[in-house]
């Protein structure tokens, strides 16, 4: 009983790290958008001869119109990182406190569901599950350190790693990582200080869905550049390219879309396969998903249809085992550690 009330409590406290926009920052966007003139003419003549000796023409003329219509978008986004984007913070002073049950009935209450603006958005497609189990799973785990947002700041939250392997927290983003600082190695330092100080045998690495602005090219590329950091920083490490997980049907957070979700993933993707053997893409998004393809399972959501119930993260690291072993890691962390 105890258990599940702390697994309560720890789902509540991760809803609370809201993704409250992107990190992309205003000068980047467009301030409106005006659709062109469109001009229409049409010239209509009728002729018509009455008699033999005298003939009346007729021409009527269609006076151009001009119809402009213009939409102002006006939709102010607050990036995830506009606010702290001069300071860095703290991963201490952020630390969410535990809900009152009113805070869990006002996120139900508000809970919207997803907008869908293109029919490619919301084609099902074809999930690939990973089966079967690992013995090793308590290997990986006891070494596993995680880097990113307040999806990946679950791990620790559930009591999964333990404070000193957890460098994640609300609202990072891959524009506005080095503004967080962590305390996992008795000094405040960002996530790649953390990182060199610490050379880790394990890292997963997750973020994304407070960068919902920029393109998935632009996000292709300042995702290279922060694992190049990693790698140079500990460069024996092994490392984990966790995929963005999709929202829930009912969301409150609708503009992380299934689209942009694919979209960040295929850059994700491509990229760890790019570089070195130790660079492992890891699809989160099939372990989470529901069968269509299109919206999380909802035995995986947690009730603001974003962040992840306790039973979701003992799935990743069932499947995170697998997907280690099926590229010999364990025995490159072995040797790693015995040489």
């Amino acid at each position: 009983m105890k258990k599940r009330i702390l697994s309560v409590l720890a789902a509540a406290c991760l809803c609370l790290m809201c993704v409250t926009g992107c990190s992309e920052t205003s000068s980047e966007k467009d301030d409106s958008k005006a659709l062109s003139q469109a001009e229409q003419t049409s010239q209509t003549s009728e002729t018509s001869q009455e008699t033999t000796t005298q003939s009346t023409i007729t021409t009527q003329t269609s006076s151009e119109s001009q119809t402009t219509t213009t939409t102002e978008e006006t939709t102010t986004t607050t990036s995830a990182e506009t606010t702290e984007q001069t300071t860095t913070t703290s991963a201490s002073s952020q630390q969410a406190q535990p809900p009152v049950p009113t805070q869990r009935t006002t996120a139900n209450t508000t809970a919207a569901k997803p907008t869908e603006t293109t029919k490619a958005q919301t084609t099902a497609s074809k999930v690939k599950r990973v089966k079967g189990t690992s013995p090793n799973i308590s290997f990986y785990q006891s070494r596993l350190v995680v880097a990113g947002d307040s999806v990946a700041a679950g791990y620790n939250a559930y009591g999964y790693i333990p404070d000193n392997h957890n460098l994640a927290i609300k609202n990072v983003s891959v524009t506005s990582y080095r503004n967080y600082t962590f305390n996992a190695t008795g000094q405040w330092l960002g996530i790649v200080e953390s990182i060199e100080k610490m050379k880790p045998s394990l890292i997963l690495t997750s973020m994304g869905a407070n960068d919902c602005l920029i393109s998935p090219s632009l996000y292709g590329q300042r995702y290279r550049d922060y694992l190049k950091r990693l790698r140079a920083a500990s460069p024996d490490s092994i490392i984990l390219v966790g995929a963005l997980t999709p929202t829930a049907l009912k969301t409150n957070y609708p503009h992380v879309t299934i689209n942009i979700v694919r979209s960040f993933n295929a850059q994700l993707k491509a990229l760890a396969e790019s570089m070195d053997d130790k660079v492992i893409y890891f699809d989160a998004f099939s372990v989470v998903v529901e069968d269509n393809g299109v919206y999380m399972d909802p035995n995986f959501a947690a009730f603001d249809g974003f962040h992840l119930q306790e039973k979701a993260y003992e799935e990743l690291l069932r499947v995170m085992a697998v997907t280690l072993d099926s590229h010999g890691a364990k025995e490159k962390i072995t040797a790693r550690e015995n040489g």
